[in-house]
């Protein structure tokens, strides 16, 4: 009889492995499963090569923080362009809102060209405007180191015709 216990204790065992409960199964298969390179190189603040629990879950996190992003961005679409309120988006509804956000889309790209067209003009104006300071410097400067030239040439051009 004393020989049946330990060969029952481990048919419970092993009964109790089989039916764990699927929470600590999934993690088991979690932990196992391969994690993306770009997942790894994002969250594997150990760079061990693998998640430990605490990257996990700051992925998982993430991921809980787009999907709802997600949802809330749909839900949005939803109430802009569901016309018949029947919580589905239909072809021709489809079709609205594909023209209404390629017309935003190209509104807000021509204001973007129209800022950086005035932007350009702005530094074409001040670089015009700085040149022309740079010539009229550069003007009076010349005029600086000559001589009064001008005025002697003009006092014997002056003179010579008299005679």
């Amino acid at each position: 009889m004393k020989s049946l216990k330990p060969l029952v204790r481990l048919a419970l065992v092993a009964m109790l492995g089989l039916f764990a409960p699927s929470s600590l199964r999934a993690q088991d298969s979690a932990d196992a499963e391969p994690v993306p390179p770009s997942v790894l190189a994002r969250y594997d603040r150990n760079k061990d090569g693998k998640l430990d629990a605490a990257e996990r879950a700051r992925w998982q996190a993430d991921l809980a923080k787009r999907r709802e992003q997600y949802r809330d961005e749909r839900n949005a679409m939803l109430e802009r362009f569901d016309t018949n309120k029947d919580g589905r988006i239909s072809a021709e509804e489809h079709a609205t809102a594909k023209l209404a956000m390629q017309r935003e889309r190209s509104e807000k790209d021509a204001e973007r060209m129209r800022e950086r067209a005035a932007k350009e003009r702005a530094e074409r104006e001040k670089a015009a405007k700085e040149e022309a300071a740079k010539k009229v410097a550069e003007k009076s400067a010349e005029q600086a180191k000559e001589p009064d030239a001008a005025p002697a040439e003009e006092m014997m051009g002056g003179g010579m015709m008299m005679q």
